[in-house]
């Protein structure tokens, strides 16, 4: 079963900045993130899903919220990864323990 579609949404905010966070970090001396490759991957990533989303949901083959639970389950996922990555460049035998980007009750009271 679906988890409710406001909870998805919020994970998914959640999450992003965490990501955010984490693309901030890696950022300051990585190539990876100039911004003609930044906005050639975002664009091409934006409109290939948006069209896939469309027909599937055209089809009937997921729900609005079936995808917006995936979405925040994908965003946590690479949120995971970047906060690793940091943890691994700042503090990789562990002093301190790395979390970003506050949590989903912090967003809430926005």
């Amino acid at each position: 079963m679906s988890k409710p579609k406001d909870q998805s949404v919020n994970e998914y905010k959640h999450h992003a900045r965490r990501m955010q966070c984490g693309v901030e970090y890696t950022m300051r001396d990585s190539k990876e993130c100039e911004p003609k490759h930044l906005r050639v991957g975002v664009n091409t990533a934006l409109a290939d899903q948006g069209s896939l989303v469309r027909l599937l949901m055209k089809k009937g083959v997921i729900s609005e919220d079936e995808y917006l639970e995936a979405i925040a389950d994908g965003m946590k996922l690479e949120a995971d990864a970047y906060e690793n990555r940091v943890q691994q460049k700042f503090s990789p035998n562990w002093e301190t323990d790395i979390r970003l980007g506050g949590t989903i009750e912090d967003l809430e009271k926005e």
